[in-house]
């Protein structure tokens, strides 16, 4: 199983954001990893199963900068969202550098 998150852009194309795959048993069985199941009784020793792994990316970071770029540009630049206001030293605008100014019609309609 496979589950993939993804997020359509400006350019009329989808690009894939997260993935995450459950592998089963597959990686845990080359890594001795199990897990107990059922109680203990006196005597008795809990019965030992593979566990299930699953293998993520996580999140694709440049496709996730995108996404913010396209959800927060102004014909002036972009606006850093609050939530990130902390990491990027409290900028809250980054305007366009004159020479990668955006002609009309390359921003989305809100």
């Amino acid at each position: 199983l496979c589950v993939d998150t993804t997020a359509l852009s400006t350019q009329s194309t989808w690009g894939e954001l997260v993935s995450c795959s459950n592998c089963t048993d597959f990686q845990s069985r080359r890594l001795s990893a199990r897990m107990g199941v059922g109680g203990k009784t006196a005597g008795q020793q809990s019965q030992k199963e593979y566990v299930h792994m699953l293998n993520s990316t996580v999140c694709a970071i440049t496709r996730v900068m995108c996404c913010i770029c396209e959800t927060y540009q102004t014909p002036e630049g972009i606006v850093v969202p609050e939530v990130l206001r902390p990491y990027m030293g409290g900028i809250e605008f980054m305007k366009f550098l004159p020479q990668f100014q955006p002609q009309a019609g390359d921003l989305k309609k809100k």
